[in-house]
């Protein structure tokens, strides 16, 4: 018996595998295999029928026909072909890169390896995934979620590096012109608010930075943003060097 009570569930996880899933399954197979798993896992089928958003009678059924039917109960019976004896190859790769990222880097993963860009590295970033995507391994729209960028200029970036090569991707303006968005007191705020979470223990990811600089100073600072000031005044080095700064300051001024 597999026992779930100590199992972590991560609702962002949940929901980028989910679609992951789905878009290779589709909603009918994954929920057919969503329901057989929680059932053999213990859940009753009223619980199931909450949790699916499922008429009970519709649980019932499905269980009975996969405990009849074997694996092609799974499957859309409409269907006129079983997806199980031949799979396409455009599915099959779908299922072999996924990207991920956090606040240091983008993580591709192709048929189980992982490549690793860090995020201070953009144009790096930039060219594989659009080599993935003019091969056809990526979408344009998860390539412009990832950027956080529109489709159509996934598009446009996409031919420029195949006309211009890397040179089209490099972002040509100079100086005070990638900073002059953010007013000094953002600015201010942002150090301060860093500083304060290293000082307190607080959290100092990207995320709740911008949400404190933006309640301190009514503004609507992006995440994006910050981000890119956090790693523009290099306050990460600061991170760890910061605290035993600070003892080192308190023990000297209690022996002076």
């Amino acid at each position: 018996m597999i026992n779930c009570q100590r199992i972590v569930f991560s609702p962002k996880l949940s929901q980028r595998r989910m679609e992951q899933s789905e878009s290779v399954l589709g909603a009918d197979v994954l929920n057919r295999l969503l329901c057989f798993a929680l059932y053999n896992l213990g859940v009753n089928r009223t619980d199931l029928s909450n949790i699916l958003k499922a008429p009970p009678g519709t649980i019932k059924s499905t269980i009975r026909a996969i405990n009849r039917g074997g694996l092609t109960a799974f499957e859309d019976r409409r269907r006129k072909k079983s997806s199980t004896t031949n799979i396409s190859p455009p599915l099959q790769q779908t299922q072999k890169v996924f990207v991920t990222c956090n606040e240091e880097s983008t993580i591709i993963n192709i048929a189980g390896s992982e490549i690793s860009i860090p995020k201070s590295n953009p144009v790096q970033t930039k060219v594989f995934l659009l080599i993935l995507f003019s091969n056809g391994i990526l979408s344009k729209l998860k390539i412009s979620e990832i950027l956080n960028i529109s489709t159509a200029h996934v598009s446009n970036l996409s031919k420029g590096l195949r006309e211009n090569d890397v040179l089209a991707l490099i972002d040509k303006r100079q100086g005070q012109q990638k900073d002059y968005v953010v007013a000094d007191n953002i600015k201010s705020e942002l150090i301060q608010q860093y500083v304060a979470n290293i000082v307190t223990g607080g959290a100092t990811s990207s995320g709740n930075i911008t949400k404190l600089v933006n309640e301190a100073c009514d503004a609507n600072i992006s995440e994006r943003t910050i981000r890119q000031h956090i790693s523009k005044l290099n306050l990460k080095e600061i991170k760890d060097s910061l605290p035993s700064l600070l003892d080192k300051i308190k023990k000297n001024s209690k022996i002076s």
